[in-house]
This record gives C-alpha cells, structure tokens and sequence, in this order.
C-alpha cells in the first residue's frame, strides 16, 4: 500500500507517494560467520566440491549473545550502519544441511552461513507484508 501524501495542485486530495525501501525485494550477499536479518530464502552462489553447509537457525539475538561471548575484539565485519559486528565461528552453532548444489533455492531463515568456500545470498521478498511482488 503506497504511502498517501497531499496532492500538491489541491490540498483537499492526497496522491500515492513514494513507495517504502521494503516495498521492492532485494538479494545480499552474505558474509560468512555474520548476523544479519533472517531472509525469506537463501541462494546458494557457489558450492565447495567437498565440505559442508552450516545455518544458524536461532534468533539474531541468540546470535549475537553468542557471538560477543565468543569473540574477543578486534571485530572484523561491521553492520549497515558501520558498527563492528563479532562474529560467530565455532561449527557447534551451526546447524549442518549437507551440500546443496550451486543454484539452489533454500526455503529456509538462517541468521548466518558457515562453510569455507561457500558463497550464499540471503533473499528478502519486498512488499509490506514481505510477502513479495510477483
């Protein structure tokens, strides 16, 4: 739903404004052992011959709560608004899905990757209800 505004040629009428940054859907690029918001689907870019795929599944909170307990500065990724970020490394948090192929569409709200060699976008629907513009 766009976001109403005064029509500027009469001020008894409103037109649509612009519409929200949530409005369109965006895909990241995600960096490992790093929280962030949980996505609506994951992407996997680029898959290791060997190894695994590690999610965490838990909240951005726990998240975080673990990684502070975990890391000791200085941090090394920061978040949108450039403040450090600790990250969260130990393979126990994570949990393992296997090794899904390159191309994969993963229906699936981690808060953060694991996997050396691994490259994965989180994918976030747009729309007010993140439901998507199709």
């Amino acid at each position: 739903m766009p976001n109403y505004v005064q029509d500027p040629n009469n001020p008894n009428k409103q037109v649509p404004g612009e519409h929200p940054k949530n409005y369109y859907g965006r895909v990241v690029v995600a960096e490992e052992f790093t929280g962030s918001k949980a996505p609506n689907s994951i992407l996997i870019n680029a898959a290791p011959s060997d190894g695994h795929l590690g999610l965490y599944l838990g909240s951005f909170n726990d998240f975080s709560a673990s990684a502070v307990a975990e890391t000791v500065p200085p941090y090394t990724a920061s978040n949108q608004f450039g403040a450090p970020l600790p990250g969260l490394t130990g393979s126990q948090h994570y949990t393992r899905i296997g090794a899904p192929t390159a191309g994969t569409i993963l229906d699936l709200h981690p808060v953060a990757y694991s996997g050396s060699g691994w490259s994965v976008s989180f994918i976030y629907n747009g729309g007010l209800d993140g439901s998507g513009r199709r």
